[in-house]
């Protein structure tokens, strides 16, 4: 399960990337443009939602998930916790599944991202860290986070020193 702010964000962000995977690869998948639904040929599925889906707790209630994936999940404005407890909790109990909270940090100084990792340093990188036990979800300690910064990712660490680059060549006191 993929779940984004709204179903149109799910399908912008998540939807070409399943289907460039299947391209590649030669998956075999199978779309289904009306639901977003992703069927693999072993019959493993993918169902994108939008949080703001009136009734997705109710719609997860009874499902068995491998795991759930939360985009953004920083900036969800929605109370995730009540989610997390309510229904994906239960969901992915069954099969010992995992919640995936992927974000960068956001301005929001509550809900479920924001207690997972408030007490990490985001300056500083490449460590896996559990946070303490904590009462406010079951399970809070088996969290962990993992983070890294513009520079080590990939995809952008030569789009970003070439902003920095340009930064610098344009104010020499840029960094001051």
């Amino acid at each position: 399960l993929y779940l984004g702010f709204a179903r149109k964000d799910a399908k912008r962000r998540c939807w070409p990337i399943i289907k460039q995977v299947n391209r590649m690869f030669d998956l075999g998948i199978h779309f289904n443009e009306v639901d977003l639904v992703a069927t693999l040929p072993n019959g493993s599925v993918l169902e994108l939602y939008g949080v703001d889906k009136p009734g997705l707790d109710d719609k997860l209630h009874g499902t068995k998930l491998l795991r759930v994936y939360i985009d953004e999940a920083a900036f969800y404005r929605v109370d995730l916790l009540r989610l997390f407890n309510g229904a994906i909790l239960d969901a992915v109990s069954d099969l010992q599944g995992e919640v995936w909270l992927m974000s960068t940090p956001g301005y929001l100084t509550r809900g479920l991202f924001f207690e997972l990792t408030k007490s990490f340093d985001w300056r500083t990188v490449f460590q896996r860290r559990r946070p303490p036990p904590t009462d406010f979800a079951p399970g809070a300690g088996r969290w962990s986070v993992h983070r890294w910064t513009t520079e080590q990712n990939p995809h952008m660490e030569a789009i970003f020193a070439q902003e920095i680059a340009d930064a610098r060549a344009a104010d020499p006191d840029v960094e001051k």
